[in-house]
This record gives structure tokens, C-alpha cells and sequence, in this order.
């Protein structure tokens, strides 16, 4: 009996993880294109900075690229979006259980956050040496986790920011798949103020980027110490996943 068990159990860790290894395949090539794009753009973003001298609104040299943590929210949302509609119904037509499923777009998700994340930091590490070079010291234009990435410390705090960003926008893109597909346009679109929710709740915990700007100028919202930040963003992911894991597992599949 306790060797049948164990059996099953590693071959559906096994199944998981090769579920993992193909949604992170087939969403990590698109996801590399999408990165190539980004530092195309925010590399002629930094060059035109050059050239007119300076795109703060001081006028002084203003970070570049800051603005590319934008991109690399939206743009992972829309992968979480596709989870639901477009890969978990081929999955399950292929023997793939939604528990599997569930678990492989998490270890997907986490992935991409991270990878993201080290981009991220090598992006103003670059930046933030470029900006040294030319004489320039790097001025942000919203709040971070770091005040720039030069020590150890601050490229952890670059990456975590990127990455618990990234895999909450990607989260609350599962959720709105989810409901567009159960429930088709019309109440999909409707129930955007709820299925949005995990993603705002980090941006509100983190109080970083432009939106943590926004609150911190026009509300006096300050951001709790990271010990108790970091935690409570961790578990609103989870409990986002949890809440879709329980949504999806009795799912009908539509032909």
C-alpha cells in the first residue's frame, strides 16, 4: 500500500512538472520576444534622453528604465488570461488533471516573475552605470523597494520587486480568464473590479511605482515595514491561487 502511494505520488509530482516544463517553454518563448521588444524601446528611450539632455521634469536625467516595470506587468497579464481559455482545456482533453494544471501555470508564473525580476535588476544596473559614466546620478520618478541597485541588498529588492509584481498581475490575469470563460463577455467584464482585486491589493501593499506613487502624494499612505509587507503580499497570491485551483477544478470543459 505505502509503496502504490508513493508511486502515485511521484508520478503525479512528475506529470507537474513536465506540465511546468511545457507552459514555460511555450509561454517563456513568447515572453523572451516580448523582453526583446522592451529593451529595444527603453534602450531608444535612454539614447533620445541623451541626446535632448535629460527627460526628468526637472530636466535633469530621470530613470529610463524604470517605466519598462509597467511592461512587464501588462504584458504577463495577458499570459494569465490565456490560462484558463486557451491552454487548460487542450491540457485536460490530454489527460493532464486540473490539480496538475494548477500547479505547472504556478511554477510557470513563478518563473517567468523571477526571470523578469533579474532582468529587471540587470536593466538598472545598466542603466544606473550608464547614468554614472555620463556623470549623471539616477534620479526614480516613483517609489521603490530600492534606491538603487547598487549592493547586493537593493538587487534582492529589485528582483523581489519585479517578480512579486509580475506574478500578482499574472494571478489576477488567471482569475479574469476564469470568469470570461465561465461566464462568457458581459459578466466578465462586469466582475473586472473583483477579478482585478489581487493585483491591486500588492500594489496597495508594496506602495512602489506609479500607483504607490499616486497614493503616497494624494493620500498620505505609507508603506508598512517590509516584514509585515512581504508576507501578506505572499499570501494574497496564494490565496488568489487557492481561490482558482477550487473555481477550475469542477470547470466544464467547453467543446
Amino acid at each position: 500500500m505505502t509503496s502504490a502511494l508513493a508511486s502515485t505520488t511521484g508520478q503525479r509530482y512528475r506529470r507537474e512538472l513536465q506540465c511546468a516544463r511545457e507552459l514555460s517553454v511555450s509561454m517563456g518563448f513568447v515572453t523572451l520576444v516580448f523582453l526583446a521588444v522592451v529593451v529595444v524601446f527603453f534602450a531608444a528611450g535612454g539614447v533620445l534622453q541623451a541626446v535632448v539632455g535629460g527627460l526628468h521634469a526637472d530636466g535633469g536625467w530621470g530613470s529610463v528604465w524604470e517605466y519598462s516595470q509597467q511592461a512587464m506587468r501588462y504584458y504577463p497579464m495577458s499570459i494569465g488570461v490565456m490560462l484558463v481559455p486557451a491552454l487548460m482545456p487542450a491540457y485536460v482533453a490530454n489527460g493532464v488533471t486540473r490539480r496538475e494544471f494548477t500547479v505547472g501555470a504556478v511554477l510557470m508564473i513563478s518563473g517567468i516573475a523571477i526571470g523578469l525580476g533579474v532582468v529587471g535588476a540587470i536593466g538598472f544596473a545598466v542603466e544606473d552605470a550608464i547614468f554614472g559614466w555620463a556623470g549623471h546620478a539616477t534620479v526614480y520618478n516613483f517609489p521603490h523597494l530600492f534606491d538603487g541597485p547598487g549592493d547586493v541588498v537593493a538587487v534582492v529588492a529589485v528582483v523581489g520587486e519585479f517578480a512579486l509584481h509580475t506574478s500578482s498581475h499574472m494571478v489576477a490575469g488567471w482569475l479574469i480568464g476564469y470568469t470570461y470563460y465561465r461566464y462568457g463577455g458581459w459578466t466578465g467584464t462586469f466582475l473586472l473590479p473583483l477579478t482585478i482585486l489581487p493585483a491591486l491589493a500588492v500594489e496597495f501593499l508594496l506602495g512602489v511605482s506609479w500607483i504607490g506613487g499616486l497614493l503616497m502624494d494624494h493620500t498620505g499612505y505609507e508603506r508598512l515595514a517590509l516584514p509585515i509587507v512581504i508576507p501578506a503580499v505572499l499570501a494574497t497570491i496564494a490565496a488568489a491561487v487557492l481561490l482558482i485551483y477550487f473555481l477550475t477544478r469542477r470547470l466544464a470543459i467547453k467543446p
